[in-house]
């Protein structure tokens, strides 16, 4: 554009820097991956700090509604950690951007016993021009109501999904490519 002048950092320039920013990634994140000082970081990814921090204002202000009554998911989240004893004033939130166009919300506070399965953090998809919220992991849903009943008598075997049968380097260094029969598959 007339009158702009793209400066480049060491290769990053400042629209870099600040969709780094826009999408998660800390100022002093940037710095030290990039090699820029966090100075002229911080320059460029104030605003969209302060976009985040604005996002995250209006997510916690978000109506929830249960039948007749609504209250905002700030004050649910406070009292629902504040029951358990955590601190409301240590709460922090944060947003970044998701690559689907909407934003990640995340509440993090300090430990306390037998809150969301003693998680310190929980994370919502939040839409802004829906104004719309989504539990995105257990520990958000906990602090919404969902509580699913646990029953002791149920296998607690962990049923995850793990990745199994890979070979080693040093295996797939001794295959032998000639063994393969191309006409197997």
């Amino acid at each position: 554009r007339l009158g702009q002048m793209e400066i480049a950092l060491d290769g990053t320039t400042p629209k870099d820097i600040q969709q780094r920013v826009r999408f998660g990634q800390t100022p002093e994140e940037i710095s030290e991956s990039s090699g820029i000082p966090l100075e002229r970081v911080l320059r460029f990814a104030g605003p969209v700090i302060a976009e985040r921090q604005h996002i995250a204002a209006q997510a916690v202000e978000v109506e929830l509604r249960d039948g007749s009554t609504s209250r905002t998911l700030g004050s649910t989240v406070i009292d629902t950690l504040a029951l358990g004893g955590a601190d409301p004033e240590l709460i922090e939130w944060d947003a970044w951007r998701r690559e689907d166009g909407r934003w990640s919300l995340l509440a993090s506070w300090e430990p306390v016993e037998g809150v969301a399965y003693g998680a310190t953090a929980a994370l919502w998809a939040f839409d802004p021009l829906g104004r719309t919220i989504v539990a995105d992991d257990p520990a958000s849903g906990w602090l919404l109501g969902d509580r699913p009943e646990i029953d002791p008598e149920a296998d607690d075997t962990d049923t995850r999904p793990h990745l199994v049968g890979l070979p080693s380097h040093d295996e797939l260094d001794t295959w032998d490519d000639d063994s393969v029969d191309p006409d197997a598959a």
